[in-house]
């Protein structure tokens, strides 16, 4: 299962011509947003540095979103619903899968392939995980929960199908933690011999490898010595 192609997050650095419809205004400045975040994190950008870059009036941030705290949750919710939408749905479809093992890589993979997609969500949930607070609480309500109980309830059908007992939290943690590592680590992949972390090459060896991996530890497969 693979997404075609990968939409980048990099805002084009136009201004509002004369006419331009509103939406794609607020269009520019939450996608101009959301890579701000995921850069700088909340405290680090401004607002003001923002709508230069972009090339809007800085009222209209104000205009349309009223303050920084709004445009950081209408910037989540635009940059990130429709694509953990479609990774959600996807991991839906597996459920009725005759092979739960192989609904459980499938739907690994495509959350590798998601997160690639979608760089700035993986950058800003370690922010906002390593501060905690209401942003986070933010996030956690809209993607953690509906992702883990999906993913639960996929983990406990390998349970009944004879698959290896974790425990659920950790798991959650480490395949998290795992599908976004080429994203929240890529400096270190570089480092490591990978030119291009994010490239679609790159994608599929990580995914293959993370789902490798992690099928064998859920099969309960031995570890050689």
């Amino acid at each position: 299962m693979k997404i075609a192609g990968r939409r980048s997050t990099k805002p084009p650095k136009l201004g509002r011509p004369a006419g331009a419809d509103a939406d794609a205004t607020r269009t520019l400045i939450l996608e101009g947003a959301l890579e701000a975040f995921a850069a700088s994190g909340f405290d680090g950008v401004s607002v003001r540095e923002l709508t230069r870059r972009l090339g809007v009036s800085h009222n209209l941030v104000h205009h349309y979103f009223g303050s920084k705290d709004n445009l950081w949750r209408e910037a989540i919710d635009r940059g990130i619903a429709d694509q953990l939408a479609w990774m959600l749905e996807g991991m839906t479809d597996l459920g009725e899968s005759d092979d739960p093992f192989e609904a459980v890589s499938v739907a690994l993979q495509l959350f590798v392939r998601v997160v690639a997609q979608l760089p700035a969500f993986p950058l800003i949930l370690a922010q906002e995980s390593a501060i905690g607070g209401e942003r986070l609480d933010y996030i956690y309500e809209r993607a953690i929960v509906p992702a883990v109980k999906i993913g639960t309830r996929h983990l406990a059908r390998l349970e009944d199908a004879g698959g290896a007992k974790f425990d659920m939290r950790s798991l959650a943690l480490i395949l998290s933690a795992g599908a976004s590592g080429l994203v929240t680590l890529s400096s270190i992949a570089r480092k490591l011999g990978e030119p291009d972390p994010l490239g679609d090459e790159a994608v599929e060896k990580y995914a293959d490898t993370l789902s490798r991996l992690v099928l064998n530890g859920l099969r309960g497969a031995p570890v050689a010595p």
